[in-house]
């Protein structure tokens, strides 16, 4: 059981060395707040990924964020996990108006199509606020779909 735990794990940690597929993306991230997104590779293994958006919940919510994203292939053509630590930022305009600036985290799986340049992916983004106040933000799961040139 031992050795075929490791064989798995050396299987998937060498499927990490070539992890990207593709140079750079932009489209649009459907979550909280539907936001344009960007992701582009700096290495084989290592993105920054930018959203901005305007959510419209009790008022208007202008946001922005970006994130460093580690990734690693999954020795299925096309799939890749992904994490990493971002900053983020909002203005809220209306009665409550204000500025809110915290830190997330990021983790998701995303598939490049073959033969077709888009990028799918699904991912999770908890946030905690530390400007005004500290308050978190659990419930950022989102879904991307973005286009590859």
């Amino acid at each position: 059981m031992k050795k075929s735990l490791l064989v798995a794990l050396a299987l998937l940690i060498g499927g990490s060395l070539f992890a990207q597929e593709y140079k750079q993306a932009a489209g649009i991230r459907i979550g909280g707040v539907v936001t344009a997104t960007y992701k582009t590779f700096v290495s084989q293994t290592n993105a920054l990924d930018f959203e901005a958006g305007i959510g419209f919940g009790n008022g208007m919510n202008i946001c922005a964020s970006g994130a460093y994203e580690w990734t690693w292939g999954l020795n299925v053509d096309g799939l890749s996990v992904y994490a990493g630590p971002g900053v983020t930022a909002s203005l809220f305009l209306g009665e409550a108006g204000g500025i809110s600036i915290g830190i997330l985290g990021v983790a998701g799986i995303e598939y490049k199509i073959p033969s077709v340049p888009l990028v799918l992916s699904v991912d999770y983004k908890p946030t905690l606020n530390l400007i005004p106040n500290v308050a978190g933000g659990w419930s950022n799961g989102g879904l991307s779909i973005r286009y590859i040139f």
